[in-house]
């Protein structure tokens, strides 16, 4: 593992198979962001945290539903907190989309594959719906919704620290999955991070960035929001539009290896999209 102190009290893994996950090291207990989903990797982290902290875990806050970022919950807390849509999402069968994503991996062996799905889901304890805060001594931990990636998608933001983990809502120099997104929430929750005092952004994939990242996603989501738009002004039908955005997917590098992956979710989320305007503009 390669954990990088970004802070006096602040820890972040960037390089795991899954999504970034942090821990903050407070007077009141460690608060754990979000957790891998691989076994070897929980135990890695699990083993890593021990080492390098005498503390108690005292609560996970996960940023969203996705399997990525809340498979490992049961293995380190019972005290977890999320938004209450994460709550609900998680009790769906498959809510977390944990068999959707890796059924379809070529990277995992048919034994890590089981491993995962034998997993228990960890579901939130403590749920809010805007905003809610976390008093651990000197430290204090806002929660913000945001939506936007997901109806789920929250903020975390470490005050006195100024260090936003984000989520899925920043994937650093890289396309973030849109297939459960509402673009406009996704939009504006980027210049809500715009707005904030902030030195870091641990983002949800990816190196750890500034804001440099949120006007780059920003341009992003305008490119693909102003020629979806256009394409539908001139009368041409979904597949078209997704056909004619494709070109937009050259915005980020794809690593090598993924992109026939790359380019399904990114016409996924192009016609997500599509559906949206359709809805909103009729």
């Amino acid at each position: 593992m390669s954990i990088q102190k970004v802070k006096n009290r602040v820890y972040v893994e960037t390089e795991l198979m899954g999504a970034n996950v942090g821990w903050v090291d407070t007077e009141q207990g460690l608060v754990l962001i979000d957790t891998p989903y691989l076994p070897h990797e929980i135990q890695q982290w699990k083993e890593a945290i021990a080492k390098l902290s005498n503390s108690e875990i005292a609560y996970v806050i996960n940023t969203h539903h996705h399997f990525d970022h809340c498979l490992g919950n049961a293995l380190f807390s019972p005290n977890v907190v999320a938004h209450q849509s994460t709550y609900e999402e998680m009790i769906k069968p498959d809510g977390t989309m944990r068999h959707y994503f890796v059924s379809n991996s070529e990277d995992l062996t048919a034994e890590v594959k089981k491993q995962i799905y034998d997993l228990p889901i960890g579901l939130p304890r403590f749920t809010f719906s805007d905003r809610m805060w976390l008093h651990l001594g000197d430290a204090t931990i806002e929660l913000i919704h945001i939506g936007g990636h997901t109806n789920s998608t929250i903020l975390i933001y470490l005050i006195e620290d100024k260090v936003l983990f984000t989520g899925d809502a920043i994937v650093s120099n890289m396309h973030p999955y849109k297939g459960q997104a509402n673009f406009r929430q996704w939009i504006e929750g980027l210049g809500r991070i715009q707005e904030m005092d902030i030195d870091l952004i641990v983002p949800g994939h990816g190196e750890i960035c500034c804001k440099a990242e949120v006007k780059r996603t920003l341009e992003y989501f305008q490119q693909m929001w102003d020629r979806v738009l256009e394409l539908r002004r001139e009368g041409c039908a979904k597949d078209k539009v997704v056909e004619h955005t494709h070109d937009l997917i050259t915005f980020y590098p794809i690593e090598p290896g993924t992109e026939k992956e790359a380019s399904m979710m990114f016409d996924e989320g192009t016609a997500r999209l599509y559906d949206e305007m359709e809805a909103q503009l009729g």
